[in-house]
């Protein structure tokens, strides 16, 4: 029981530390880099998502649920990509 209780407490935080980000009715998103996105709902800033994968100006991006947290899957330009990191700003 010590060990489980242990165990629960030391892992814990890194559950807190991944950001979970409601992006339901975001509508369009600005390019920082190559791999990072900011994601907008009208004219607030909903949250910074870094990938992998090479996101150009012209590209297509969509997400595959209305709340995204690091290592889910977004598309970009039809490829699935993993999603490296996100900020809720």
């Amino acid at each position: 029981m010590r060990k489980l209780l242990l165990t629960i407490l030391l892992l814990s935080p890194l559950a807190s530390m991944a950001d979970t980000v409601n992006i339901f009715g975001a509508n369009r998103w600005s390019r920082i880099d190559s791999h990072t996105i900011i994601v907008y709902r009208g004219t607030k800033a909903i949250c910074l998502v870094k990938t992998w994968g090479f996101i150009y100006t012209s590209s297509q991006i969509r997400f595959t649920d209305d709340f995204i947290s690091s290592f889910d899957k977004m598309i970009i330009d039809g490829d699935v990509e993993d999603i490296r990191e996100v900020k809720r700003l």
